[in-house]
């Protein structure tokens, strides 16, 4: 599970699932091929590693994995709303 202080943004237009390694303490992080991030200021954050988690949805209980790329400057959890689905979770929004 993401750590207990971990506040995640689901993000329909974010291109992949990303955190901290602060984000999934107890994990092991693995190697990546994946290049990093481009942010909105055009500089680049360096990607780490990544990490499969187990994740849990609050509001009806079911369960399942989501894998994200670990980027240890991002300040805040990021589930893209692809990655997630792309992973066989269904993801409801709304008011």
């Amino acid at each position: 599970n993401l750590g207990a202080r971990a506040r995640a943004i689901y993000d329909t237009g974010a291109g992949r699932s990303s955190c901290g390694a602060k984000d999934v303490p107890g994990y092991r992080i693995e190697p990546t091929d994946h290049p990093g991030f481009t942010v909105a200021d055009g500089n680049s954050i360096p990607a780490d590693g990544k990490v499969t988690v187990a994740i849990k949805d609050r509001q009806i209980g079911t369960e399942g994995t989501l894998t994200f790329i670990v980027a240890n400057k991002l300040t805040r959890p990021i589930i893209a709303g692809g990655d997630s689905a792309d992973a066989g979770n269904v993801g409801i929004t709304g008011k």
